[in-house]
């Protein structure tokens, strides 16, 4: 494979896109995530737990 020689700017430009594509990424995954934690059901589960309890009272 040949490497081809885009110069600086390109290099430059290339950074460019890849930043403003992390970027786009995530600020959509923050909108995903938190659009989750509104909608979903995340209330957990309530049963009655009795233990019965020993004291070592003397």
């Amino acid at each position: 494979m040949t490497r081809r020689n885009i110069g600086l700017k390109g290099q430059m430009a290339m950074v460019g896109r890849i930043l403003k594509a992390m970027i786009v990424l995530g600020i959509v995954g923050f909108a995903a995530l938190t659009g989750y934690a509104y909608l979903a059901d995340l209330s957990p589960g309530q049963t009655e737990v009795t233990v019965p309890v020993t004291l070592n009272a003397d």
